[in-house]
């Protein structure tokens, strides 16, 4: 287990950094967002976790697998309203970002 430590910290330090730093930024929004809107803002680490697995490991992915993740997009942009520009109350769209970037850090960490 001390050979692996040894060998890997970075990328355990890193791990934990972005674990470190969702839970705060997941909660401080959640706060003052709705419940059901956090669960579904909680859908938005597919993309991320993509992303991060075709930039960083190089993994490629099939188009009906791509399609799953523009549908998933596609239903969080519907249920926070951005298609129809519905404006959220009190300047709510940048806890909506927060809490995305958030999962961003999770998926980054995973």
């Amino acid at each position: 287990f001390l050979a692996f430590v040894a060998d890997f910290w970075v990328p355990l330090c890193l791990t934990g950094l972005c674990e470190g730093c969702f839970y705060p930024l997941v909660f401080a929004a959640a706060a003052k967002l709705p419940g059901g809107l956090v669960q579904v803002l909680n859908q938005s680490i597919v993309p991320y976790t993509v992303l991060f697995s075709v930039v960083l490991v190089g993994r490629s992915y099939e188009s009906l697998q791509l399609l799953g993740v523009a549908v998933v997009l596609f239903g969080v942009l519907v249920a926070v309203g951005m298609p129809l520009g519905v404006d959220l109350q009190g300047g709510a769209w940048s806890d909506v970002l927060q809490c995305t970037g958030a999962y961003s850090l999770l998926a980054m960490g995973v």
